[in-house]
């Protein structure tokens, strides 16, 4: 059987969804047997009553009833129709570095990585010409990588997710934190505010190149991001907005899923949920 994605009810769907994005603990969840399962956000792992781990990619739940357990002990009880629930393939890592830690940076050489790497250095080379780049990694981060593909699958499945590779700038000491945890709204540079509270991304490296958005390091370095980015529908943003506005002035919560500069022809675009971004590359230059 090929992968196939299950939803959870809508309202359910986005309490889950809002608990792991404001970092919850984990949640559990029961069976329609009566057992308990608890997921735990921080390392994506599913845990049964015996203490027993398993990566939820290789799961199928069948979820009568959901708790959101938060860390100061106070959980909230929320009802859930029975679903089956299967999240299966990832395609990260690529190889077997790594496979046992959280995030692993495979540094791509030139002529063993040829097509990857000249895949990456002419994107970046087609507007920053006259930079140049010093190293290439891959970011592998199953965990971070399957939060992204589930949200991907799903968005295919209703309107489309319109995946886009862009490029995204930042200081040198944001790395470590971008590979381990993916981009966070808190970011974004005092200048990226125009189109929305959110996170930046520009079709462009040399939009990214700006030394407002990857700043040297004492080293002479820069850092730059080439990230998948699920912009799905998008309207032109404004100052203040925190999430993407209403299509529907009758319905707030059919929204936008992202935000540009201009209409038709964007090059900046904004997102404002992590799960919307994967940072696959980092590219360090000169």
């Amino acid at each position: 059987m090929g992968n196939r994605f299950v939803d959870y009810e809508s309202d359910m769907d986005e309490n889950i969804e809002i608990a792991f994005d404001e970092k919850k603990a984990a949640v559990i969840i029961t069976s329609e047997e009566g057992d308990d399962f608890e997921i735990d956000f921080k390392t994506m792992t599913e845990k049964d009553e015996q203490g027993q781990r398993e990566f939820i990619h290789a799961s199928v739940l069948h979820v009568v009833s959901v708790k959101v357990v938060d860390d100061d002990d106070g959980d909230d009880d929320y009802a859930l129709d029975v679903c089956n629930c299967q999240v299966t393939g990832l395609p990260q890592p690529k190889d077997q570095q790594g496979k046992d830690t959280t995030v692993h940076l495979f540094q791509l050489h030139p002529t063993q990585n040829a097509l990857e790497y000249q895949d990456v250095q002419n994107r970046f080379m087609q507007t920053c010409p006259t930079n140049r780049i010093v190293k290439i990694e891959r970011v592998q981060n199953p965990v971070l990588y399957q939060t992204y593909a589930i949200r991907k699958q799903k968005m295919d499945e209703a309107k489309g997710s319109n995946e886009k590779l862009l490029f995204h700038g930042t200081p040198g000491n944001n790395c470590q934190l971008i590979n381990h945890t993916g981009f966070n709204r808190s970011f974004h540079g005092k200048n990226e505010t125009v189109y929305g509270n959110g996170v930046y991304f520009a079709s462009d490296a040399s939009y990214s190149a700006r030394s407002t958005y990857s700043p040297s390091d004492r080293s002479g370095s820069r850092y730059m991001y080439l990230t998948r980015v699920l912009v799905g529908e998008y309207t032109v943003g404004r100052q203040g907005f925190l999430t993407p506005p209403s299509k529907n002035p009758n319905d707030p919560t059919d929204t936008y899923d992202s935000v540009v500069d201009q209409n038709p022809n964007p090059t900046i675009f904004v997102v404002f949920y992590d799960w919307q971004c994967y940072p696959e590359y980092l590219i360090t230059f000169q």
